[in-house]
């Protein structure tokens, strides 16, 4: 039996997507977006003109969606410049 609703997936070299809207039952429904080494200047160039982070970042969003919307999101820096100063994990 296939679940109602609609699934729409998406890979590349380094980022991924999922979402899934369940109609019959919408608190079932969910996102996931999946982003790896990511250039920060390039990802936060639509939104300021000077990026705050220089260097490649990882970034998980996952989420529930339904009546009420909910989830996490985690973004990390292994190294690279934040405002200017350099910073690493190590």
């Amino acid at each position: 039996m296939t679940r109602p609703g609609l699934a729409v997936t998406t890979t590349t070299r380094s980022a991924s997507a999922i979402v899934a809207y369940n109609y019959r039952d919408p608190r079932r429904s969910f996102v996931n977006l999946t982003l790896d080494r990511a250039d920060a200047k390039t990802l936060l160039a639509p939104f300021t003109d000077a990026s705050p982070l220089d260097g490649p970042i990882d970034v998980r969003v996952r989420g529930l969606l339904g009546a009420e919307w909910y989830g996490t999101a985690e973004i990390l820096m292994g190294r690279g410049k934040m405002l200017g100063v350099t910073v690493s994990d190590a």
